[in-house]
């Protein structure tokens, strides 16, 4: 009796002390929240898209206009190599989807369709008009081909920097598997945020360590909220409907089309590349060799790369304007 006594005192001081850290960790994080929400403040602009606010980074003048799109994990504070290049020559921009960065938090189903149509509100409530280069990040390169399925008018030219394929779903050993883990880790860590899990493992180790101190600390601040958490797990829920809405749509483009690719990826994914590189008759397909899937937007070198197709797209789009004039 004496053991199974010692025994219930060791489980009731240890759901004690759990309770005790949850609360501690849930005022912790209320707390740095509220600080870091005072101290990193919107660069952009709070633009209204219906039932929540987008931001938007504006940057440069000039045509055509180049919109930024992050991939399933990031934000507008991602771009920063990038659109501080592109602004010196045009008018670009950087946006966050919903719960990313610092733009509020939606319901509902946050598939390519919706997000596109968010998109096209926002950049005609910012003034921003077609034609427009889309750049398209991972995950981000479904969204920006869901765009220009959407509105095929407003799109000039295209830049897919080591983009998902939704080929991906079949051709991919293992995607549906990976997908339902990354869903369940997401929602996992949009819960455990409240008790400022997230915040205690991106302060061990920040998520943007080569981008500049001020973006890294915005990105690691952006990963400690629950917000960000929830905002992936609904894209990632809704991944696969993603994919079949771009793959229902997919047809031959006559745009100018860059894909980057990164050189340190798998057989498969390099495959999948490839393919994104038929969608259009005026395509151009470079491999980074020494880049990988994050290097190309966070890393200054590699980024370099990225900024480059770009620029080739807008040397391409006006020198066809200059030629129709």
């Amino acid at each position: 009796m004496k053991f199974l006594h010692r025994v219930k005192r060791i489980f009731f001081y240890s759901i004690a002390f759990i309770i005790i850290l949850l609360i501690v960790g849930t005022v912790w994080q209320w707390s740095a929240e509220k600080n870091d929400n005072a101290t990193f403040l919107p660069p952009g602009k709070m633009i209204s898209v219906g039932s929540h606010q987008l931001h938007i980074v504006i940057k440069g003048t000039g045509k055509p206009v180049v919109v930024l799109e992050a991939a399933s994990d990031g934000s507008s504070a991602n771009w920063e190599w990038v659109i501080n290049e592109i602004a010196k020559t045009t008018t670009v921009c950087a946006y966050d989807r919903a719960g990313h960065g610092w733009s509020e938090a939606a319901d509902g189903t946050r598939d390519a369709i919706h997000i596109a149509d968010e998109v096209h509100i926002l950049l005609s409530k910012a003034n921003l008009a077609a034609s427009y280069i889309l750049v398209g990040h991972s995950a981000g390169g479904l969204f920006v081909r869901a765009y220009q399925q959407q509105y095929p008018d407003e799109v000039a030219g295209m830049v897919l920097v080591d983009a998902d394929n939704e080929k991906e779903t079949t051709s991919l050993p293992g995607f549906v598997e990976q997908l339902n883990s990354d869903k369940q880790f997401a929602k996992n860590m949009s819960a455990f945020s409240y008790a400022g899990i997230a915040r205690l493992i991106f302060s061990l180790k920040t998520p943007a360590p080569t981008l500049p101190a001020l973006q890294g600390k915005q990105i690691q601040s952006s990963w400690s909220s629950s917000k960000h958490w929830k905002g992936l797990a609904q894209e990632l829920d809704a991944r696969l409907q993603t994919n079949a809405e771009v793959a229902a749509k997919r047809k031959p483009l006559t745009i100018p089309l860059e894909i980057i690719s990164a050189g340190r990826q798998p057989a498969a994914w390099l495959a999948l590349q490839n393919d994104l590189a038929t969608l259009s008759a005026i395509s151009r397909h470079t491999v980074v060799q020494d880049a990988d899937h994050l290097s190309l937007v966070l890393q200054k070198e590699n980024a370099k790369e990225t900024s480059a197709a770009i620029m080739r797209v807008i040397d391409a789009i006006r020198l066809d304007t200059k030629q129709s004039d």
